[in-house]
């Protein structure tokens, strides 16, 4: 890794370059700095800047020999570094940029006390650091398991909240499932899956059936055979040592669901159902108090520095228009639930409107909503028998 270049200094080495090199540049320097070496952060650079200022005062030629001169006579050469120093300066000069530079030296930021607020140029050399050393990378996003998916997404980022909805079974459970699943079970990520209308049983059903590959009704009907049994003992000691925090039968509040990511530790925290969680506190709408689960979710993820993805449901306009498409607009209770999340997932299955569709088995994974990156429609297979999508490019 390089040493990272302060750009403060950087700045101050450019302007001195440039104002050392004519009168002009002197002139234009001194109009947004000043006349008040302190405004430069290295010592040395003061020193060549009251140089300039007394060569200028004095309507000497200005030079890096007459300034060498100078400091010289004053004893001061040494301390700045001496003519190697001065040539260096002149070597940094950027007479496209002189005056950019001098006002980047000119400002003085202001001291802030937030540790979340640094100014840009103290926070870049760290943010440099990061880029270049692998030691300090970011924490990984967890994949969502469809290969398409990731690669627009780049997985569930840390930090952002990603809203999954559509139709009423159309799926948003089973595809929450999917990604707690790929998070916990293919990934090792510590991953917090949260069912509030499920109890526990239910919700283990549904992973063996998704992982096994065992139909789910069979499961419910414990009517395996012994080849299924198989299947389901070997899943039974995969998963038991995956970590995977269930929370199911009950509802809860976002303090509760903070207080679940920091004591597991999760890299990712999957909510089933946004609108079941408990308000904090009454509101006088139910659309204040969605809104408020909704702004508190994001704030989990930016604060703990993980992805949260929550299930929501739509309301029923799509029903009623010509064209029954889910979009942004009808997400339920509240309009800021679209304008809060980063990644807005509708899921649309065309055999849900004909049966005799063609597409049978397919769902449409619509990125309506992508803060950081573009929007599209992902196509997976849906298996339903299993409780699970399935990446078609795996088939």
């Amino acid at each position: 890794m390089t040493d990272t270049p302060n750009p403060t200094a950087q700045a101050e080495r450019a302007v001195l370059g440039s104002a050392m090199m004519s009168k002009n540049s002197v002139e234009a320097v001194v109009r947004i700095i000043g006349t008040d070496p302190q405004r430069f952060t290295e010592p040395a650079h003061r020193l060549v800047y009251a140089s300039l200022l007394r060569l200028r005062e004095r309507d000497e030629p200005i030079d890096p020999i007459t300034v060498h001169e100078d400091l010289v006579a004053r004893q001061e050469s040494d301390e700045v570094g001496g003519p190697l120093y001065l040539h260096q300066l002149t070597d940094a000069a950027d007479h496209d940029n002189i005056e950019r530079n001098a006002r980047h030296v000119a400002f003085t930021p202001a001291s802030i006390a937030s540790e979340h607020a640094r100014w840009v140029g103290d926070a870049l050399p760290d943010y440099l650091d990061r880029l270049e050393d692998p030691g300090r990378a970011p924490r990984p996003s967890p994949p969502t398991g469809f290969a398409d998916l990731d690669g627009l997404l780049t997985g569930l980022e840390p930090g952002t909240l990603t809203v999954i909805s559509g139709r009423p079974t159309v799926g948003k459970s089973v595809l929450l499932g999917n990604f707690a699943r790929s998070s916990a079970l293919r990934h090792s990520i510590p991953t917090v899956w949260i069912d509030q209308e499920s109890p526990r049983q239910q919700v283990l059903d549904r992973i063996l059936s998704a992982e096994a590959r065992v139909a789910l009704h069979t499961i419910r009907l414990r009517m395996m055979t012994d080849d299924d049994w198989v299947r389901l003992a070997r899943t039974m000691g995969r998963i038991s040592v995956s970590p995977l925090l269930l929370h199911a039968g009950a509802r809860v509040d976002t303090g509760q669901v903070r207080q679940l990511a920091e004591e597991s530790g999760a890299g990712l925290m999957a909510v089933d159902g946004l609108q079941h969680l408990k308000p904090r506190r009454d509101r006088e709408t139910r659309e204040r108090e969605v809104s408020d689960i909704t702004r508190e979710l994001k704030d989990i993820a930016l604060e703990l520095d993980i992805p949260v993805v929550a299930t929501a449901h739509l309301n029923r306009a799509p029903l009623q228009r010509t064209d029954p498409s889910a979009t942004l607009d009808d997400l339920r209770e509240s309009d800021l639930i679209a304008h809060l999340a980063d990644t807005v997932i509708l899921i649309e299955r065309p055999d849900m409107r004909d049966p005799n569709s063609p597409r049978a088995g397919e769902a449409d994974l619509i990125v309506a909503k992508h803060r950081n990156g573009p929007t599209a429609e992902v196509t997976v297979a849906f298996q339903g028998h299993y409780s699970r999508f399935f990446d078609i490019a795996r088939r």
